[in-house]
């Protein structure tokens, strides 16, 4: 058994927004301060469970199973991915886990997070998860190594993972109390009036953006583990879109710039 560990491969070139937290009061054009109820503590989550946390069956892309694929938790940020590769035919192949569906034209994103495959029939791979709670990759993508021009890297199988974890984080509760220099940007809403999505504007700040909505900087950050873009950790872009769901940590490819989320009239 090999393990690698692996890196998060991502396209850099977002532009980072101003890290201040506020704005001068003189300008009549920001909206006013809005202080932020005091926090309650935070209670006792649970403990990630050992040993194994999701499996799914691999699939070639004709449907044919290959074999159970398997995601063991190995600490409170480190895990261990089991594939099976008999009957690839590929020869070095990567592997990708996705937080949506596997595509339906075969063809993957470089910014999906890529893992190094080995030689052997079976294959093990450790990889970090900062916020300790990997269940929003939704697919695991076996694909060919070398690149190409109209369809990135080519699927030669996929999974679709299911996670046996319960909720990491059953305290969040996000509650808008209302714009603020540095969090002043529009809001989509469900029916019921709970804050789904946030989209950034100029001079937002991370920390101003998770006091608007009752959140820790870090919960803000858990919301949000897989933004495209060449995110920094901490730091707010400019036209971005941050999920405040706790049920839909992942999809991230919805919340691209340029998306039809991100280009809705529904915000305000």
């Amino acid at each position: 058994m090999i393990r690698v560990r692996a890196g998060l491969l991502a396209a850099a070139g977002a532009l980072a927004l101003s890290a201040c937290t506020g704005m001068p009061t003189s300008d009549p054009t920001r909206p006013a301060e809005v202080e932020t109820p005091a926090t309650a503590p935070t209670p006792e989550r649970p403990t990630l469970p050992g040993g194994v946390i999701a499996t799914g069956e691999l699939r070639d892309a004709s449907g044919e199973p290959l074999g159970s694929v398997t995601v063991s938790s190995d600490g409170p940020s480190a895990f261990t991915l089991d594939v099976p590769l008999d009957g690839l035919g590929v020869a070095r192949p990567l592997a990708m886990l996705s937080d949506g569906p596997a595509p339906a034209d075969g063809c993957a994103s470089a910014e999906d997070y890529q893992l190094e495959l080995g030689d052997p029939a079976r294959w093990s791979s450790g990889f970090d998860e900062p916020s300790g709670d990997p269940s929003y990759w939704q697919s695991l993508l076996v694909t060919e190594r070398e690149t190409t021009e109209n369809c990135g890297v080519r699927v030669v199988a996929t999974a679709e993972l299911t996670w046996t974890l319960p909720p990491m984080r059953p305290d969040l509760r996000v509650v808008d109390t209302g714009r603020r220099a540095g969090a002043a940007g529009p809001v989509l809403y469900a029916d019921d009036g709970r804050p789904l999505v946030y989209r950034t504007v100029p001079e937002d700040a991370w920390n101003a953006i998770a006091q608007r909505f009752g959140l820790a900087d870090d919960d803000l950050a858990y919301l949000n583990p897989h933004r495209l873009g060449g995110s920094e950790p901490g730091v707010a872009y400019t036209r971005q879109l941050l999920n405040l769901d706790p049920t839909n940590r992942g999809d991230s490819e919805t919340r691209r710039v340029g998306s039809a989320l991100s280009l809705s009239e529904n915000f305000r």
